[in-house]
């Protein structure tokens, strides 16, 4: 790290300074290392352990008395008041906190060079994160018994005290030896927060990881909501599970899919369920449940409901790792403040040298892999060298392949274009006296009706449906997986798990309303009453409106994206209204005798009619054509479209059929039965996943459509890639464990120097910058990819970058709220924005980000449901927010030539364009995909959209009017596995993917262009 001393007086001084403040002595650049062998107050230091949070800590001895300590000192950069008396408030905190299981700070002072800093008493072992890793292996209750005890009592002691820790972890938790035997000790209260202290000060160490590590935050943590004891015990109850299991609970997860498998009960996975022995469950569920309130009063009665404090304890594990022996004192990560930035260096200078200086530089841990080598075929040789860093100890490993073959191809199979085949997912148990499968929601639980109610059943795990009583009539579910229920006249929108909090109310119907349809959005309502279709908006009561039918009978309706189309009995005709001004759109005769479904696809202008008919009726209001006819085997029982093609997938009997405009395909039956039966089986679509609910056979599948196969660039790395990018050489993975891997001609390589996901990439000619959940920024100089400079760049959550086309600055937004401009690429911090105080907001949390050449305007995604126009005018930046469907606001692109941003939205997700021009948004289709991924696209005025099994091409232009238009297009893709990242390599003209396994696909740029039309 970094630090500046004077030559003369050797005080510390802030960046910038070139003259000591004490004496005018030159001041001069050095490191931890040159302080060794001089005192802070009474204390000589004698060797750096570490350095995070907000100071260096050291091994000393005291002058006096020779007595090992421990001492931690301000961080060079932070030394102005507000940090020091931060600093200081730690100190007082932790001599507070006085327990035989809480590490103990015994003095606290300000050295002559105006440096605060407290000492701690020296501890000998190993942290739990290390002896767990030592172990390698699952611990039993009987091993848990010597550490957790006395964890639950010091923490249970500083809740007393009014005092959560909030940032537990193996690594906090330290195995002592003493003479008498092992000790588990509380380590780290830095990010301690007192729950009886004001609002400037609730936030106790702002340069740290203000709300913990991510593997182990609570669900309040990850919602920014107000912290209690019980956050701590959430953390405890990991930590016991991971060492149950032997593996971190939450490894590769993003903080968005923990709050929302806290939210949903699935926490742990139903294999993670199974490694835990089952009377430890129950215990382990409760302390793990959303709401803190539901948790155990205490975290030593979480010790007491599993048994922990009357079974035989087993310390051999503890004492097989020789803690006599060990000499250690655990830190938290060597990374640097939202204050300062760290030059890696690769070796400690002797002599202090003149600012400015150039380091050298630091590779991080790499894992090669040769592409030529066959995965059947290598004969893995590892060879570890260890090497001494500046930033610690750093591990190469090379893996030496036993045999040279042929390097895997680049090209991509042709998309087939009718040649579809079936891929089945997951097939799962459902009760017998389930009814019709209402919908799958967002894809985490299928809900079936029954006489009652409904049940809940997990699409992801192996576990029991739940069933749930309602008050009311089951009408469907939207994407978002809420519940639409009618309760007397009332229409709303619940919580899937009925949580009458979460209910919002969509509108109200007459007693005599039949037909009563919703949207997946959750936005429009229609309903039939006294002969005319009737419908509401849930937002907007202006856009409420009536049309009358003539007296027709109303045989179906249904509602889509504020599209009403319905089929009348006598005359048998189809109806097309738009609900934002009841225009008739299209009328047209149907054949259908009786109509079992209406499907609609309102972004292609598609409606398929099944019914008692041995034809599929397919009719178009946009080119407003007859209808074309699909031949079935005897009648359709159901049917949805697929984005792809359009394709419309037919159930008739045990038959499925996949029809296309110029195709027509039979697939095998997904399900269980053989030959026809006499229940009709429903679809239900979410994302790219389509449900087959069977009640004779008490089965739910799920299947999807599209290529088999398809050849990926790399090998699976287990782990989700976050984002992507490429050069002319190499192409560039972010992954959801903190490694970046590199596709280079000769191999792969995959480096790590971040310790939570990278969040993004971006390409700044001759290096690479990413961010990370680990708060932290690097930039990687090419072509050896050396981490050049690393910055703790935020309080929370680093989401997204945005690099200056002249590259001299880069820009990051955070969950917390602030957008930084950092210099490139030393990352010297320059401009801070408080999104939160321009819009009055406190919990404001940001993503993606999108800035104009003059960094005046800028656009951010949030996740507030909102997004974010900024605009800058004589340093001073103002803020409007525009409301938008999305939860999450997490891609932005920019299509300069047509003056349009493209917002991609998570949680639905959702496509949006912003007119520059107009200063609004043109609303774009939806396909009812998760989409995660944005790129240009293979032409100008493009881009791609990618998520769940499927990618959506798209193509605008201004007319002479300049009013914006688009084009639209979709392509299954389930070979492909839920794409999380895509970029256009325009030189190689391919479009990359990359998916959750963290593999990476090129697909030919020719496959993604728009049919020309004459």
């Amino acid at each position: 790290m970094e630090i500046r001393l004077c030559a003369v007086c050797a005080r510390w001084s802030e960046r910038g300074v070139t003259r000591c403040a004490s004496c005018g002595g030159a001041i001069v650049l050095g490191d931890e290392s040159d302080l060794l062998g001089k005192e802070l107050g009474r204390y000589r230091l004698t060797e750096v352990i570490g350095s995070g949070g907000m100071g260096i800590v050291f091994a000393a001895e005291h002058v006096g008395m020779g007595r090992e300590v421990a001492v931690k000192a301000l961080l060079p950069e932070l030394d102005h008041r507000d940090v020091a008396e931060r600093f200081q408030r730690e100190a007082r905190l932790l001599a507070t906190l006085v327990h035989p299981h809480i590490v103990g700070i015994f003095d606290a002072d300000i050295g002559a060079n105006g440096l605060p800093f407290y000492v701690m008493e020296r501890l000998h072992g190993l942290s739990l994160g290390a002896a767990l890793s030592r172990v390698g292996r699952p611990l039993t209750p009987a091993e848990l018994v010597p550490v957790f005890p006395g964890v639950a009592r010091a923490l249970d002691h500083a809740h007393r005290q009014q005092v959560v820790h909030r940032d537990l972890k193996p690594e906090n938790i330290f195995l002592e030896h003493t003479a008498t035997g092992t000790i588990a000790k509380l380590l780290d209260f830095g990010i301690a927060k007192r729950l009886d202290q004001d609002k400037d000060q609730s936030r106790l160490t702002q340069t740290g990881a203000v709300l913990g590590t991510p593997l182990y935050l609570s669900p309040e943590q990850l919602a920014d909501e107000p912290l209690v004891p019980a956050t701590d015990q959430f953390a405890l109850a990991l930590i016991l599970v991971e060492c149950l299991t032997g593996a971190p609970v939450r490894e590769c997860q993003s903080p968005t899919r923990m709050l929302r498998l806290a939210m949903q009960g699935e926490v742990l996975d139903e294999t993670q369920w199974q490694r835990i022995p089952e009377p430890l469950r129950p215990a382990l569920q409760r302390a793990l449940t959303f709401e803190p309130d539901r948790r155990f009063p205490g975290c030593f009665e979480l010790i007491e409901a599993l048994g922990l404090d009357h079974l035989a304890g087993d310390d051999a594990w503890i004492r097989s790792l020789g803690l006599a022996s060990a000499r250690s004192v655990p830190t938290p990560a060597p990374v640097t403040t939202a204050e300062t930035t760290v030059r890696v260096t690769n070796g400690k200078a002797t002599v202090p040298t003149p600012v400015p200086t150039q380091g050298n530089k630091t590779t991080p841990v790499p894992t090669v892999a040769l592409a030529s080598a066959s995965p059947r075929q290598r004969g893995w040789l590892p060879i570890v060298l260890g090497a001494t860093l500046g930033v610690g100890l750093l591990t190469w490993i090379w893996w030496r392949p036993a045999a040279e073959q042929p390097t895997r191809s680049s090209a991509s199979t042709p998309w087939p274009e009718h040649a579809q085949v079936l891929h089945q997912t997951r097939q799962w148990s459902a009760p017998g006296d389930a009814g019709y499968l209402v919908g799958a929601g967002d894809g985490s639980q299928a809900l079936l009706t029954t006489r009652d109610g409904l049940y809940l059943r997990s699409l992801t795990a192996d576990t029991p449906a739940v069933r749930q009583s309602i008050d009311g009539q089951v009408l469907g579910t939207t994407r978002m997986g809420e519940l639409i229920v009618l309760q007397g006249d009332t229409v709303s929108a619940l919580d899937a798990r009925g949580k009458e909090s979460r209910e919002r109310v969509l509108g109200s119907v007459a007693d005599s309303a039949s037909w009563i349809s919703v949207d997946r959005a959750g936005e429009w309502l229609a309903w039939i009453d006294s002969g005319r279709l009737t419908w509401a908006h849930a937002v907007n009561e202006q856009q409420g409106g009536q049309q009358d039918l003539g007296g027709a009978k109303v045989s179906f309706l249904r509602v889509e994206a504020g599209i009403a189309a319905m089929t009348l009995e006598d005359p048998r005709e189809l109806l097309v209204i738009r609900l934002s001004d009841g225009m008739l759109l299209y009328r047209q005769a149907h054949n259908q005798g009786r109509v079992y479904d209406l499907a609609m696809m309102p972004e292609q202008g598609k409606v398929a009619l099944c019914g008692f008919s041995p034809e599929v009726e397919v009719f178009d209001w946009i080119e407003a054509s007859l209808p074309r006819t699909v031949p079935v085997a005897t009648h359709c029982a159901a049917a949805i479209w697929l984005p792809d093609g359009p394709g419309l997938l037919i159930r008739a009997d045990r038959q499925l059929v996949l029809w296309q405009p110029s195709s027509r395909q039979q697939l095998p039956w997904p399900g269980r039965a053989i030959g026809p039966g006499g229940d009709l089986p429903r679809f239900a679509r979410a994302s790219g996943t389509v449900w087959l609910h069977e009640p004779s056979e008490q089965t739910l599948t799920g299947f999807t459509v599209g290529p088999q196969s398809w050849p990926g660039l790399n090998e699976p790395t287990g782990s989700e890639a976050w984002d992507l990018a490429m050069d002319n050489d190499r192409i560039y993975i972010g992954l959801s464990n903190g490694a970046l891997q590199v596709i280079e001609p000769t191999g792969t390589r995959t480096l790590k120097v971040h310790e939570a996901g990278i969040t993004d990439l971006v390409d700044g000619g001759d290096a690479i910058a990413s961010a990370s959940d680990d708060r932290t920024m690097a930039i990687w100089s090419k072509p050896g990819m050396e981490v050049s400079w690393r910055s703790r760049g935020h309080e929370f959550l680093i989401n997204q970058l945005w690099i200056a086309p002249d590259r001299s600055s880069v820009w990051s937004t955070s969950s917390d709220g602030q957008m930084k401009q950092w210099r490139w690429p030393d990352l010297s911090p320059m401009t801070q924005v408080n999104t939160r105080e321009l819009i009055g907001e406190e919990n404001l949390s940001l993503h993606a980000i999108w800035m104009n050449a003059a960094q005046d305007l800028a656009l951010l995604g949030t996740w507030n449901h909102q997004l974010l126009l900024l605009g800058k005018t004589d340093d001073t930046w103002s803020a409007a927010a525009t409301p938008v469907p999305s939860g999450g606001g997490y891609r932005l692109l920019e299509l300069p030539d047509l003056d349009v941003v493209l917002l991609l939205g998570v949680y639905p997700g959702t496509l949006h364009a912003f007119d520059l021009r107009q200063q609004k948004f043109v609303p774009l289709p939806d396909y009812g995909i998760d989409l995660f991924g944005l790129s240009t696209g293979p032409e100008a005025g493009t881009a791609v959209a990618a998520g769940d099994g499927a990618l959506i091409l798209l193509r605008f232009h201004r007319d002479a009017e300049q009013t914006l238009h688009w084009q639209h297009r979709a392509r299954q893709a389930p070979a492909f596995g839920v794409i999380h990242a895509v970029v256009m390599d325009a030189p190689k003209q391919r479009l990359l993917l990359a998916n959750g396994e963290g593999v990476v696909f090129a697909v030919p740029a020719a496959q993604l262009l728009f049919p020309r039309r004459e």
